[in-house]
């Protein structure tokens, strides 16, 4: 079963290498209306499915045998050397995809700076991924510095078509809740939702949280107790 699931592996990664071959450009058609997404959310699923352009990579003997090594490597448990061919790999091809398979043996292998220094470069190989972008935010929002991650929500919402920018709103909300800096998370979501202030869904990601806690840590007022006049109120028939 291991030597199968092996094989699997190795072979989409050798597919990432594959020469596909050129052809001849079709002539252009008119766009199906009924293919046009008719939801926001068909919207932001239509662009997450966008094909990323990719290297054309000759798979050569060499390189046949270095993805291979790594592969073997990483199923015995040696993810250091494993992620060390994979990231040499990806720097030399410029494919993005292995890329992202050095990713996912240091995130396998709960190593979070060589994750994201992988994804770091998952991104600059494929700057237009939407999963590179939604990993890279997932481990930036969980460090001390937010100023990448404040520069690329910005980016965001100002290339989100306006059908779908409040939907965007709300996935970089859900980003910041697992800021480690509560205070600086919130802040950097005032600065970024400034520009759209007129937009309703700017008032439903206002960040209320801070407010929450400075009443909850103030110390309570004291009550001043009034009592009755008398032990026993008055009555009558």
């Amino acid at each position: 079963m291991k030597n199968a699931f092996a094989i699997v592996t190795l072979s989409a990664l050798l597919s990432a290498c594959a020469v596909v071959p050129k052809q001849a450009p079709e002539p252009a058609q008119a766009p199906d209306l009924a293919a046009l997404p008719s939801t926001p959310g068909d919207a932001l699923a239509t662009i997450a499915r966008q094909e990323e352009p990719l290297p054309s990579v000759e798979l050569t003997s060499d390189l046949f045998y270095k993805l291979t090594k790594a592969e073997l490597d990483f199923k015995r448990g040696q993810w250091q050397s494993a992620y060390i061919s994979m990231m040499v790999l990806a720097q030399q091809t410029r494919d993005p995809r292995l890329a992202k398979r050095s990713a996912e043996m240091a995130l396998a292998a709960k190593q979070g700076n060589e994750a994201l220094a992988a994804i770091r470069l998952w991104r600059e190989l494929a700057p237009d991924s939407d999963e590179a972008a939604q990993y890279f935010l997932g481990f930036s929002v969980l460090g001390d510095d937010l100023s990448e991650a404040e520069q690329l929500f910005a980016q965001r919402l100002q290339a989100a078509p306006p059908a779908t920018r409040g939907l965007a709103m709300f996935q970089m909300q859900q980003f910041l809740l697992r800021a480690k800096d509560k205070a600086a998370a919130f802040a950097l979501m005032q600065r970024v939702l400034k520009p759209y202030d007129s937009m309703l869904e700017t008032h439903w990601c206002w960040p209320r949280a801070p407010m929450r806690r400075k009443t909850r840590n103030a110390p309570r007022p004291k009550r001043s107790v009034r009592w009755p006049s008398s032990p026993i109120p008055s009555w009558r028939p």
